[in-house]
């Protein structure tokens, strides 16, 4: 779909009185339009062209035969901007694992199979996804000892090709309903580079959503296990090496982790990677 095929967000207005909201983020609220259409609108600090990227790598997605919502239309409400999409019944896949861990490992296979396939998807959209610069992930490794920066530095510069990726691949932005996974919120989306995609996921797995909170021992070592099971997976069905992921969440880590004082949990999770970066050179 190019600029000129998709509608315009100010010719299909909504009612003055809009009502129904089911949910709210930080990015938008989401309300329920009947006939099974939901309404995802951006807040007001967010502009059309943000709403416009969104739907057009979202229907990109769909085009590739992505599992992702199902998105048809373009709306402004009181200087508001939104999508228009099916309404995706279930739970986000963070709170199934929250409530019920003994599903996680099933999930997080499955998960990684899904990003498999977006990094598989033809290159319909060139637009570059929202991602961590080289320059900027190696401007991190600052936190680290010296012959670990040179080592994950050395990793980090080594040429790789680009993927549609999804730029926010978690559990919080996949939904599970009867035994089926769609995901959502696209607007990261694009050509990027897929092992610093896969990395930004195993930093969910390894520290949550949040960037700051310190975790136990015991979460800290049953979370690196998901976190190394995901990345066997990924690696099984992708057939791609490990080395460079891990170079790339080492950098994540320490872009989500930055002035936090005293972080016990990056330390800890930092020195676990540094050995096994290290095994893996043969070191």
């Amino acid at each position: 779909m190019t600029t000129d095929d998709r509608p315009s967000p100010a010719a299909t207005p909504l009612p003055d009185d809009l009502a129904g909201k089911i949910g709210t983020g930080g990015k938008s609220d989401i309300y329920d339009l009947g006939d099974g259409r939901v309404l995802k609108l951006y807040h007001e600090r967010f502009r059309a062209e943000t709403c416009r990227n969104e739907f057009d790598l979202t229907r990109a997605a769909m085009a590739a035969g992505l599992p992702v919502w199902q998105v048809h239309d373009l709306r402004e409400w009181a200087g508001r901007f939104g999508l228009v999409g099916d309404f995706v019944p279930g739970r986000d896949v963070s709170a199934v694992m929250m409530r019920q861990p003994w599903r996680s490992f099933g999930l997080i296979r499955r998960l990684a199979e899904i990003q498999h396939q977006f990094h598989l998807a033809p290159g319909v959209i060139q637009r570059p996804a929202r991602q961590m610069s080289l320059d900027h992930a190696l401007s991190l490794l600052s936190r680290l000892d010296s012959p670990f920066a040179a080592l994950v530095g050395d990793i980090l510069r080594e040429e790789r090709s680009l993927a549609f990726c999804h730029g926010d691949f978690n559990g919080a932005n996949a939904r599970l309903h009867h035994g089926r996974i769609l995901i959502l919120d696209l607007e990261r989306a694009g050509r990027g580079e897929a092992d610093l995609d896969v990395a930004r996921t195993l930093s969910w797995l390894m520290l949550g959503k949040g960037n700051d909170r310190q975790l136990a021992g015991g979460e800290r070592a049953f979370r690196f296990w998901l976190a190394e099971i995901y990345l066997a997976h990924y690696c099984a069905v992708s057939g791609k090496a490990a080395r460079p992921i891990l170079a790339w969440l080492v950098a994540e880590i320490c872009r989500r982790r930055r002035g936090v004082p005293a972080d016990r949990t990056a330390e800890a999770v930092l020195r676990r990677l540094r050995g096994w970066l290290f095994r893996l050179a043969g070191r």
